[in-house]
């Protein structure tokens, strides 16, 4: 399952990233795997990634520092060389899980960082992933598959509950609210087809907040959910 498809600038060279369950793949200046190599080996690659390297759910650009940061269920790693080599990051703080399934930095200050993923609640670091600190005030769950934050304003964070919902924040991850206002429009999804939700995004340039949920009866979109 596919879950990032992001295209940065990296020193003047387009570079594309795509990120899957079994590993992850860059174009234009950097490694390439192609996806018929077993995840074993794409793991055994990916030097300084440890193993067993069994999914890698999280991907973050630093675009100030270039630096790459890479969260999977063993814990959280970085790259400062286009994703040839990482270095496992020794996390500090209040961290009750080492398992993340997703990450967002402030563009507009690359050294606050947040993190999410199964029993980790939300964790904030604001010195460029040094120590964390736990942000749970208002969240009904540890279990967050999805955090975006929004590129007009950095406070202001969605944050995806599995089998509880999603969750806004407008100060920087220190409160959590349910988004409880509800679809404006008639929807037929039960909440057993939205609790596996993996990915939440904010696009820029598209007039509003999106919400898409995947489910084995088709793809749902809804735009005026917030």
């Amino acid at each position: 399952m596919l879950h990032v498809n992001t295209r940065w600038w990296w020193g003047g060279i387009s570079l594309l990233l795509i990120l899957a369950s079994i590993g992850w793949w860059a174009l234009g200046g950097a490694t390439f795997w192609p996806p018929s190599q077993t995840p074993s080996a794409i793991a055994g690659e990916m030097e300084g990634l440890g193993a067993p390297m069994e999914h890698t759910h999280a991907l973050a650009f630093d675009h100030v520092r270039n630096i790459l940061w890479l969260g999977t269920h063993q814990g959280l790693s970085r790259s400062q060389d286009e994703g040839k080599t990482w270095s496992k990051v020794n996390l500090k703080g209040d961290v009750p899980s080492t398992d993340f399934m997703a990450l967002a930095i402030d563009p507009t200050n690359p050294h606050t960082l947040y993190a999410a993923g199964h029993g980790l609640w939300v964790i904030k670091s604001t010195d460029g992933g040094t120590t964390w600190t736990l942000k749970k005030q208002g969240l009904d769950g540890d279990d967050v598959h999805a955090l975006a934050m929004d590129p007009n304003d950095p406070h202001k964070l969605y944050a995806w509950v599995v089998d509880k919902g999603l969750y806004r924040s407008v100060d920087g991850g220190e409160v959590w609210a349910r988004v409880d206002d509800g679809p404006k429009v008639p929807v037929t999804l039960a909440p057993t087809d939205v609790k596996g939700l993996l990915s939440i995004n904010i696009p820029t340039g598209m007039g509003g907040i999106y919400l898409a949920a995947a489910t084995a009866s088709g793809f749902f979109v809804n735009a005026d959910c917030f």
